[in-house]
């Protein structure tokens, strides 16, 4: 099995927002606004999650100190480097 580095998840990043901008191009006003499988989301709403995580990911992989400083501060329960998530996977 082969390691992933951050310019695979780079290319995949790129990749997949290129295919998802493929998808949306033409999509008109009305079609943002039609409700998906997930209870209370429109098409817009998942564009938007997934606009907001992709630069999320690109800011962890681009700016790594920039994302931990604006990402952890606001998770509930952490401070600094701490990882509360890591306890439960242990």
């Amino acid at each position: 099995m082969s390691t992933l580095t951050v310019a695979d998840v780079a290319t995949d990043l790129v990749a997949e927002q290129q295919a998802l901008d493929a998808v949306v191009a033409e999509l008109d006003d009305r079609a943002w606004d039609v409700p998906t499988p997930a209870p209370g989301w429109t098409v817009g709403d998942q564009v938007a999650h997934l606009t907001y995580f992709d630069g999320t990911a690109t800011r962890a992989i681009t700016d790594p100190d920039g994302f931990r400083s604006s990402a952890w501060p606001r998770t509930p329960g952490c401070r600094g480097t701490d990882r509360p998530w890591a306890a439960s996977r242990s």
